[in-house]
């Protein structure tokens, strides 16, 4: 692509040579300074590629040498790694900690083989063999041969922490008993540590405490830091809650409201600390429409793109919700509440994009509504950000929540959980956003529900009111349409509304999917009146600014997370961005959305840098070097195995004990060991008990 002249050309075949001497010798003879733009990818993918080869091949010949020993047959001993290596940490200049933790990862390449095949291969790099090593070493050989064989086919293209989540998944999955096991010995050493740093300042830490009191401290820290932001603190959100905690721990406001916490906080802002991100007089930014404050621009986590417009669209009472209009993402009645989905994937983009009327067509408003300011010509290179707060979000399954499987849960951006851990967060969060995935066989989504009904298990009164600022909670169900037809109300008492409820709207949903009659027909009049109706509102929907609440969740629900390759942040926390921008002639419908965090919304506008939606779902980022990197949906849930506990059962000892060490990490002052219970038989017996009037005195 780059014909300037100096530039080297990579050597033919590069890209499919095999690791090992050939590719070796191949890249000796390549200087990287004078390769050009374009070749530079496909330099590092190749020089990866052999430096895994070569990771491989030196931790096989350091476990060759550990086992060393020429006073045995063939110069190998038969014995345990971990006493072995003692000549490599003279070698080497290692620790015993770095030497063993080298011979264990070479070691789990010969108990597990197609994993050191593929390392060695260069199609595994040593830090994914790394993270699959440690979150296995705890499992029984067996148990952890399942997970190996189900992760690998896929792990070189998952990002390190979807990698570790994947393997915790997995071992959940397989043996649900054992990591509920794990889970409560764990537990069990919960403990707090605390840590002086380098500069002076400490860290303070709760360890292994429980999942549903750890969600319950931090939404009770994000509460009262919201609370502060918005009467006027003018630090950042991550200094606020540094300052909620230490206060709510400070002995001379032990017992004080969290009115008094909020005073005291406010009372604590230091100048000299970091200020808050700019923000830019109002009169640089887009006009905005009157009646529109639902959709101000970002005050989420990574610039989630939304207000709380979703208020309107959850909450605990029990209001009916309505089904969904395939069409466009609209509903039936105006009534945001219900179930939603997009149009046919298999729509042309261009024939999607170019269907509606858009700014500098010419063409106003549809007929009998106002005229709206009009859209700038240029979006501003300046955006406004509130604090970045993120959103407590869970994942599960519908017949997990129902007792019908043990399959674990997600919560973004903290991990994986078992289920009855899920089960509790859900009930803890009844005044959450209650949204259902209803997907396909193959666990893609196709309709997006919201339901107001819980079940009588959950308290529907609002535990705390939500500070300004502070997103609600999230709890995503994910179940198939067969699954959801297959549901009784009467098979689960305890959850009878909300499955009536979902019910109807799947019902609704698939009746707004029914065949378009033939518009030669017969119609009714009022039929006629109400498509016109729907037509016009889903033109002015796709001219907006910004997506309406149910377009939004499907969006989020269909992307799970940003949208650029091995990007982890949650959809929910990341904005709702135009592939084609809006000021562009971009329309607000599904083909021409995704979820981008702010870093990425950034990226894509940067010089060189550009995305295509080809299919609702599938983005294609071209990079200013001339590549293009693919990222395409993913399922919703994908396969987790029935149970299948391995014989014997893995370990479930904590991998930590709770002690009666001080609370100092490396305190430098030890406790003193206790004094003994009774008299010591050796001590010599205190002056009041001795014989005073010895005639045989001393000669001292």
């Amino acid at each position: 692509m780059f014909d300037g002249a100096g530039f080297q050309p990579l050597p033919v075949g590069i890209d499919e040579m095999p690791a090992g001497a050939a590719l070796g010798a191949a890249l000796a003879s390549v200087d990287p300074a004078r390769v050009s733009p374009y070749d530079t990818m496909r330099l590092v993918s190749a020089e990866r590629r052999q430096l895994s080869h070569q990771e491989a091949r030196f931790h096989t010949a350091a476990r060759e040498a550990a086992l060393a020993d020429p006073t045995c047959p063939g110069g190998r001993a038969d014995r345990d790694l971990s006493e072995a290596g003692d000549e490599l940490r003279a070698r080497l200049s290692l620790s015993r900690t770095a030497i063993a933790t080298m011979l264990t990862l070479a070691d789990a390449t010969v108990l597990h083989p197609e994993l050191g095949r593929r390392w060695a291969q260069g199609r595994l790099d040593q830090k994914r063999i790394e993270h699959i090593q440690r979150e296995t070493r705890d499992l029984s050989r067996e148990h952890a041969a399942k997970v190996i064989a189900r992760v690998l086919p896929v792990a070189a293209g998952m990002p390190y922490g979807a990698l570790i989540d994947r393997l915790h998944e997995l071992a959940k999955a397989f043996d649900p008993e054992w990591a509920v096991r794990r889970e409560e010995n764990a537990r069990r050493q919960r403990r707090v540590r605390a840590t002086v740093t380098a500069e002076g300042t400490v860290n303070v830490c709760g360890l292994d405490l429980p999942i549903q009191a750890g969600t319950r401290m931090t939404r009770q820290i994000n509460r009262l830091a919201a609370r502060v932001k918005a009467l006027g603190h003018p630090g950042k959100i991550d200094t606020i809650r540094g300052d909620v905690f230490t206060t709510r721990w400070d002995p001379a406001l032990s017992g004080a409201t969290d009115d008094e916490i909020v005073a005291a906080v406010l009372a604590m802002a230091d100048e000299d600390d970091p200020p808050d991100r700019e923000t830019h007089d109002p009169a640089d930014a887009p006009p905005e429409r009157p009646g529109d404050d639902a959709a101000r621009m970002p005050t989420g986590p990574e610039g989630s793109g939304r207000g709380d417009e979703d208020d309107a669209a959850g909450g605990t009472s029990g209001a009916e919700p309505t089904g969904g209009d395939p069409a466009s993402g609209a509903f039936l009645d105006g009534d945001r509440a219900g179930g939603d989905a997009p149009a046919d994937p298999a729509d042309d983009r261009d024939d999607q994009l170019d269907l509606l009327p858009v700014p500098g067509d010419g063409d106003g408003p549809p007929p009998d509504e106002p005229d709206e300011p009009d859209e700038p010509e240029e979006a501003p290179v300046v955006r406004r950000r509130g604090p970045r707060q993120s959103r407590f979000e869970v994942r599960v399954r519908l017949s997990t929540l129902l007792g019908r499987d043990e399959k674990p849960a997600r919560l973004p951006g903290w991990g994986t959980i078992h289920a009855g851990q899920a089960r509790e967060l859900v009930a803890a969060h009844a005044d959450a956003e209650w949204r259902v995935a209803v997907t396909d066989e193959t666990g893609a989504p196709v309709a997006v529900l919201i339901t107001r009904r819980r079940p009588t298990t959950c308290t529907t009164t609002p535990q705390e009111v939500r500070a300004p600022g502070l997103p609600r909670a999230v709890v995503e169900m994910h179940v198939s349409g067969a699954e959801l037809d297959r549901f009784q109300p009467g098979d689960d008492p305890g959850w009878a509304a909300v499955i009536t409820d979902l019910r109807h709207q799947h019902a609704l949903w698939r009746a707004a999917r029914a065949p378009v009659p033939d518009p030669r027909a017969d119609t009714d009049a009022a039929a006629d009146t109400a498509e016109t109706a729907a037509a016009a509102r889903r033109q002015r929907e796709a001219m907006a600014r910004f997506p309406h609440a149910a377009l939004r969740r499907w969006l989020e629900t269909r992307d799970e997370t940003c949208v650029f390759p091995s990007c982890r942040c949650s959809a929910v926390n990341a904005e709702i961005d135009h592939t084609r921008r809006h000021a562009a002639r971009g329309l607000t419908i599904e083909i021409n959305l995704g979820a981008v965090c702010f870093h990425d919304h950034l990226l894509k506008e940067q010089p060189g840098w550009h995305l295509e939606q080809p299919r609702p779902g599938y983005f294609e980022w071209t990079s200013p070097t001339g590549h293009t990197y693919e990222r395409d949906p993913q399922p919703l849930f994908d396969g987790l195995p029935d149970p299948d506990p391995p014989d014997p059962p893995s370990s479930d000892e904590p991998r930590w004990y709770a002690t009666n060490d001080p609370i100092w990490d490396g305190d430098p002052y030890p406790r003193k060991p206790p004094p003994r219970a009774g008299p010591d038989p050796g001590a010599r017996p205190p002056a009041a008990d001795r014989d005073v009037t010895d005639d045989d005195p001393p000669p001292f």
